[in-house]
């Protein structure tokens, strides 16, 4: 619908300012659907101000919207709130640069037709947070990961906040360590049932042996104790704030026993809280997965470092450990 954009504009520049894009959003969806776009209507002027609910129950009573319809709609209004504190609590201010971003309305229509029907807090909550990740990145989230997401149940998306502390990255790749002692040092946090189930949803694969071509990097480039900025290429392995980095002097191959994500799990994973009450243990699974790779490849060598994201690049603190292989010291 090539007019959504400009009912987008009209709609923010008249909102009251508590009220951030994301309002904005879903009064101009309900416009574009239901108002047919027309802009000179009276219930356009309450969207405008703000009062969505009010111009609903006027087009149920005019007989434009169903009853089922009218439901769906508080939902999306209830979600689209809940998004705004979001954005607020994020220190996102409302600005002209976001007035720029186009957004697609057919994108809108599929998140309709599916968040519509949520009515649970808690997995509205899940919706409200796409909705955030949309506003600050267009396209962020595929029509699958919604329908995927709509097809979950609260246990389902239980079992993938029980993951999420533990899933590795390595270049656009995110997956859990299975190697040799993997699941013992996940005792306690989540279990056979919890893959099983996101192996039902689509959220990862089987498990699948992956094999990856590690760029060298020379030992020059980052000396021991280094602290600065290095591109994302430069790591091999991420987990929150640890990462490790190869020191290796030619390319080679390294063999990690994963469980990997679908390219849809890796979407949803991004919606699922970390406690950061239990931030130091996270971080001592990621230290000890490190070293356990690095040992079970025995031409690797490896630094492991708190790290930072910094726009594109990452700030790397000092070495945490070294592991060569050939003096494999207790930590």
């Amino acid at each position: 619908m090539g007019d959504f954009n400009t009912i987008v504009t009209v709609i923010r520049e008249a909102m009251p300012l508590m009220q951030s894009s994301i309002s904005g959003l879903a009064g101009a969806f309900i416009t574009a659907m239901f108002l047919r776009g027309n802009t000179s209507r009276q219930e356009f002027n309450k969207i405008k101000a703000g009062k969505i609910n009010d111009a609903l129950d006027a087009l149920v009573k005019s007989g434009e919207l169903t009853l089922t319809e009218l439901v769906k709609c508080k939902n999306l209004v209830s979600i689209a709130r809940l998004a705004d504190e979001y954005y607020t609590k994020g220190k996102k201010e409302k600005t002209n640069n976001s007035q720029d971003k186009q957004y697609e309305f057919d994108w809108f229509l599929r998140f309709f037709e599916t968040a519509g029907n949520i009515s649970n807090d808690e997995m509205q909550n899940l919706w409200a947070s796409i909705l955030v990740k949309e506003v600050d990145n267009p396209g962020e989230f595929s029509y699958r990961a919604l329908q995927t997401l709509y097809t979950m149940n609260k246990g389902e998306t239980e079992s993938l906040t029980e993951i999420k502390p533990y899933i590795l990255n390595h270049w656009g790749e995110s997956f859990l360590y299975n190697g040799s002692g993997g699941f013992e040092l996940l005792v306690g946090r989540y279990n056979g049932d919890d893959i099983v189930q996101l192996n039902d949803c689509g959220i990862i694969d089987n498990m699948v042996p992956m094999d990856y071509k590690i760029r060298a990097i020379v030992g020059s480039k980052l000396a021991n104790n280094h602290i600065g900025l290095i591109s994302d290429n430069d790591i091999m392995l991420r987990l929150g704030r640890i990462c490790c980095i190869p020191h290796n002097e030619a390319i080679m191959t390294v063999s990690i026993p994963t469980i990997r994500l679908t390219s849809v799990g890796r979407e949803l994973a991004q919606l699922a809280k970390i406690n950061d009450i239990y931030a130091q243990e996270y971080e001592q699974y990621a230290i000890k997965c490190f070293s356990m790779i690095s040992k079970s490849n025995p031409r690797l060598k490896l630094s492991i470092h708190t790290c930072l994201q910094k726009d594109r690049e990452i700030v790397i603190g000092p070495n945490i450990k070294i592991v060569d292989n050939i003096n494999y010291d207790k930590w």
